[in-house]
């Protein structure tokens, strides 16, 4: 699989005019709500470029070794979750349902590692620093189709969220995630698997599945 990422804080990577703006064009919208891989999707998304080289070995491709240790990284320190937003009764608004990937390390470098390993830029942050830390930490985090992709990329590598990555999968597959139904909406059944992969994550994440 080929991903595009790119971030102006780096040295390492190179900005590509124009393709950090989102698409929006009807075709483009079209093309993705009929894609039936992430791959497909990805390649009717508007990306950003990808890294140039990697932030240690400063090689240019990633090869199998680095993507097994990308997975570790999302095995030990990675957060595969559904973020559930709800709205107020009276919107009449439906739950969005989002996929997301978190990764904290105190080393913004090992963030980038990451980045250019997967091919997808995510978004790193850096709180502020308590009188409780000690060290400053950073989170790298992935939201929506570029989500999906990152799990995607990994998922024969990964050990420990190898669970969370099979509902990833059936999450996508089973709940229209990247359909429009439209202004008549999705069935209610729809709604109920979603609601039932949000909450089969939410154990496996707290150890209860």
């Amino acid at each position: 699989m080929s991903f595009s990422a790119v971030d102006p804080c780096s040295p390492f990577r190179q900005m590509d005019q124009g393709a950090c703006a989102p698409t929006h064009e009807r075709s483009t919208s079209q093309a993705r709500a009929a894609a039936r891989t992430v791959d497909q999707m990805m390649a009717v998304t508007t990306m950003r470029t990808p890294f140039a080289m990697s932030p240690y070995s400063k090689r240019t491709i990633p090869n199998e070794a680095d993507v097994g240790w990308a997975a570790g990284i999302l095995d030990g320190e990675g957060c595969i979750h559904i973020a559930c937003q709800t709205f107020p009764a009276t919107s009449k608004r439906r739950p969005n349902y989002r996929l997301r990937v978190h990764i904290a390390q105190t080393s913004r470098t090992l963030l980038e590692e990451f980045e250019w390993v997967v091919g997808i830029c995510g978004t790193i942050t850096q709180p502020e620093v308590t009188n409780k830390q000690r060290r400053v930490c950073y989170s790298l985090s992935y939201d929506g189709l570029s989500a999906f992709a990152v799990v995607e990329f990994l998922f024969e590598h990964l050990r420990r969220k190898r669970p969370h990555a099979l509902e990833v999968k059936n999450f996508r597959r089973e709940c229209d995630i990247h359909t429009h139904p439209g202004p008549d909406g999705h069935p209610p059944e729809v709604w109920q698997r979603r609601e039932w992969y949000y909450k089969r994550i939410r154990a496996l994440n707290r150890g209860d599945a």
